[in-house]
């Protein structure tokens, strides 16, 4: 497939537009009411389900892990407490009017910092892929997607019709592709999923164990990556309150180093690659053209941008890693490379911003989504990858602040 063929797939600007403009109106719950109207409805439609299942999005991270045992240990409390059902069947019993958190991934395809934090906290959920899933279905069940609100993105995107409620709970933006139901709870202001799931753990006066408070910890601190991105006012609190909980700090930076060191190659050829300054390229750098005085060391920091393209097979996970990387030293970082999504390849954009061009922008550009500091995308694969890294830089959103930097310092 070549890029002329991509283009044809995706919708013409004036009517993503207007599908943008029609999803607004059913969208989006006001986000001051966000946390007060998930609790109410959390907890009815916990207490009137038979089973309740929780999935977060394809390729689980720290925060989508975290978050979905979060929402899990909750509907587990509720179910208790309204004793509706008997006690729930011990550890390991798979039974229909259970509570069941959904990973459909395959183990070796994971992070190693969530095969560990699973392995490590995880013992007292019941997880379970697909296929179980789908077998333990009675017509009246709850399902509860987290971190994620674009159904192409979760393993159940063909059957959530299948349930009878379904609850959305996520941070990122929605656009005309967010999933289509009553109960969507979004907030683009807060850090993470793991964030809003301890703000109703909080709501609902439930104390969160210890090794939960772990998890829901390490989400938030690899959402606002080690707490210098998309920090609410409260966030301080709020950590400081896990960490009452019991929040183990130290096992979460030694989960960090030893993610490092598993992929100690890959930060090396970022590194060796930085340094070659071949598969980089930085636009709009100012600082040679306005001179070498400290406000015009400022601008040029501020409106650096980074593009890396990895045509060597990845994942999603080591695409993320590299734009981290790259966003530490720059004000807008694009990563473009190769993954595997059940047995088919597809071109991965992963992009992450200090917020001056929203990266949620320019990837609804490409057909995915996220948040003004971090958004990706997945589109059909095509031999030359390199004229993907064209195409983003072709991007209107991106051409128009281009124009507008070089117009206002006269480039």
């Amino acid at each position: 497939m070549n890029m002329l063929d991509v283009k044809k797939e995706r919708l013409p600007s004036f009517l993503r537009a207007i599908e943008k403009i029609q999803a607004s109106y059913h969208n989006i719950v006001p986000k001051r009411n966000t946390i007060k109207d998930l609790r109410i409805n959390f907890e009815r439609l916990v207490a009137s389900s038979n089973s309740v299942f929780v999935i977060g999005h394809n390729g689980a991270d720290l925060d989508s892990i975290g978050s979905a045992c979060a929402f899990a240990y909750l509907a587990d409390k509720e179910k208790e407490q309204n004793r509706r059902f008997a006690k729930l069947p011990r550890r390991g019993t798979i039974t229909p009017g259970g509570v069941y958190v959904v990973v459909d991934d395959q183990p070796s395809k994971l992070d190693v910092s969530v095969r560990t934090i699973m392995k490590d906290k995880c013992s007292n959920f019941r997880f379970i892929n697909k296929e179980k899933c789908l077998s333990l279905l009675s017509g009246n069940d709850l399902l509860i997607i987290t971190d994620v609100n674009q159904s192409h993105r979760i393993a159940l995107n063909d059957h959530i019709h299948e349930f009878g409620n379904v609850i959305v709970v996520d941070h990122h933006d929605t656009n005309f592709r967010t999933i289509d139901v009553d109960k969507l709870f979004i907030d683009s202001k807060q850090s993470s999923a793991s964030e809003m799931a301890y703000r109703l753990m909080k709501s609902m006066g439930i104390k969160c164990p210890q090794d939960l408070a772990t998890l829901l910890l390490a989400g938030i601190n690899q959402d606002t990556n080690n707490y210098t991105q998309k920090r609410n006012i409260n966030i301080w609190a709020l950590i400081n309150s896990l960490v009452h909980d019991g929040a183990d700090q130290d096992y979460i930076a030694n989960l960090i180093a030893e993610d490092f060191f598993e992929n100690m190659e890959l930060n090396y050829e970022i590194i060796k690659n930085l340094l070659k300054g071949e598969p980089v390229l930085f636009k709009f750098k100012i600082q040679d053209q306005i001179g070498e005085d400290e406000e015009a060391e400022t601008i040029s920091t501020r409106n650096t941008m980074a593009i890396v393209v990895k045509p060597e097979l990845s994942t999603k996970i080591e695409l993320s890693k590299i734009a981290n990387k790259l966003r530490d030293s720059v004000s807008l970082s694009i990563v473009i490379g190769v993954i595997e999504d059940e047995d088919k390849k597809l071109i991965s954009i992963h992009t992450r911003s200090n917020g001056r061009i929203s990266a949620a922008e320019l990837m609804d550009y490409f057909g995915g989504g996220g948040n003004p500091n971090m958004a990706s995308a997945q589109i059909p694969y095509i031999e030359d990858i390199q004229s993907v890294r064209d195409e983003v830089l072709e991007s209107p959103l991106l051409k128009e602040k281009v124009k507008r930097i070089e117009r206002r310092f006269k480039i």
